[in-house]
Formats: C-alpha cells, sequence, structure tokens
C-alpha cells in the first residue's frame, strides 16, 4: 500500500474507531458516514472491498435456574436455599468476583398438580460472567455435581471487538485498492489518491454464539473439542465492506 493511500486510511480509522459502537443484530445497511478528501476528480474508479477476520471469544455468561418443587411452601424454600448456598460456594471455589455474579429475587408460585394437590414451587436465578472461558467446563462440571442442574442462557461473546473490527476494516480497504489498481491497470491507466472511503454496517455488529441450555451447547460443540479446558476455543468471523472511490489517472 502506498504511504499517500496509508496516511490517508490511518486518519479514516482513528475516526472509525471513535465512532463505531456495538449495536444489536440488524439488516446490512449503509452507515451515515462517510470519509472524503477535499480534492476532486473528473476521473475516477469507485470499488468495493470485504476484509474477514476470525475473532476469539473470551467471555461466557450463563443462568443457575435453581428450582425446588413440594407439596408444602417451607420445605421447597428450605430446599432452594441448601441449593442456593451450595451454587454460591461453588462459585467462590472458582474464584469468581462478586461483580460477575448477579442475582435475581426468588419468587414462590403455587400449582394444582391434580384434584385437590398443589405443588409449592421456588425459583430463583443467578448470572454469572466469566472472562476465561476455560474455567466454563470445570465450573460447570462441579456445578452439576453439586445438584445445580438447569444451566440456561449461556452467551459466548468477545470482549475486543474493536480491535478485531479495525483489522478487518484494513483488510477491506486493502482489497478494494488491489481491485482498483488492477482495473486501472487493464485500462492502461494507473489510481490515486483515495477520494472517499464509505464503511457499510455488518448484519451483526457485536458477535454473540448463543445456546439455551447445556444440552444444545454440547450438541453443537465439534468433536473433541471441549475434552480439554486450556484447549477450548470458539471463534467466530468478522467482517468490514467499504466502497472506496480512487483518482483515475
Amino acid at each position: 500500500m502506498s504511504e499517500k493511500i496509508q496516511s490517508f486510511l490511518l486518519i479514516c480509522i482513528v475516526f472509525a474507531s471513535s465512532a463505531l459502537t456495538l449495536i444489536p443484530p440488524k439488516p446490512q445497511e449503509a452507515i451515515d458516514r462517510e470519509f472524503t478528501s477535499p480534492q476532486n476528480a473528473e476521473r475516477t474508479i469507485t470499488v468495493y472491498g470485504e476484509g474477514k477476520i476470525r475473532a476469539i471469544l473470551d467471555t461466557v455468561e450463563f443462568v443457575l435456574f435453581i428450582q425446588t418443587a413440594t407439596n408444602d411452601l417451607n420445605v421447597s424454600i428450605s430446599k432452594n436455599e441448601e441449593l442456593f448456598l451450595k451454587a454460591m460456594n461453588i462459585l467462590e471455589n472458582h474464584a469468581i468476583e462478586s461483580k460477575d455474579i448477579f442475582i435475581e429475587s426468588s419468587y414462590e408460585r403455587t400449582r394444582l398438580i391434580d384434584i385437590g394437590v398443589y405443588s409449592s414451587i421456588v425459583t430463583r436465578q443467578i448470572k454469572v460472567t466469566l472472562h476465561d472461558i476455560a474455567k466454563f467446563q470445570p465450573l460447570i462440571t462441579d456445578l452439576q455435581e453439586g445438584g445445580i442442574e438447569q444451566i440456561v442462557d449461556i452467551v459466548f461473546s468477545t470482549s475486543n471487538f474493536d480491535p478485531y473490527y479495525e483489522q478487518a476494516l484494513l483488510i477491506a480497504i486493502e482489497a478494494a485498492e488491489k481491485k482498483a489498481s488492477a482495473t486501472a491497470t487493464s485500462l492502461n491507466r494507473k489510481i490515486g489518491e483515495p477520494i472517499s472511503i464509505k464503511e457499510f454496517s455488518q448484519k451483526f455488529v457485536e458477535p454473540r454464539v448463543y445456546y439455551q441450555d447445556l444440552n444444545l451447547f454440547f450438541k453443537n460443540l465439534p468433536e473433541n473439542l471441549f475434552i480439554e479446558p486450556s484447549n477450548f476455543l470458539l471463534e467466530v468471523t468478522i467482517s468490514a465492506q467499504v466502497t472506496v472511490t480512487f483518482e483515475l489517472k
């Protein structure tokens, strides 16, 4: 890449990084943002470029769903409290910080399960965030062995989205420059300074992998991926798309 376009792109990427925000998944659409140089050229060439990069998912969130049901409300409350304290003790043993644990208020309800027979149900949920997914397997194993059977809403994500996206953006711009140069050469011409770079949003900006529960999680994992916690790795593709207009000499 020439020095003149490198300096131009540096300004663009710095501006793009400061403006980028994470948004929920949505259809691809043009971002209302364009970088344009002061000069105007009578002859130009506009090309599309796409860049992709693999991003490692390094954060996982999940919910411990603790529910007990008996025909006696006091017994249901007691059993639920026992499981709750056991879960909290396991989290403490795995060095999960309190800031990464969110405890929802417990709630109680009574359900008619047969004529004249009622069930008293007590439910409590604990949301946990792990910043090291290698801890996930040992933790859920201990939780299951401790009687916490329902682990739901498992979400993997990356805490380093911006650097990954910036790399994908650079790759997209470089791809556009190569395409423009090849097209210009076929016309016995050369490309000059970039006149504008227009960036497009992704179909999803914040990459996330979601599993409703542990059964679906294990069912969708590649074979042998989860044997050793240290080898556990999940990745997603982050992509960036741009159109770049160059001066045509």
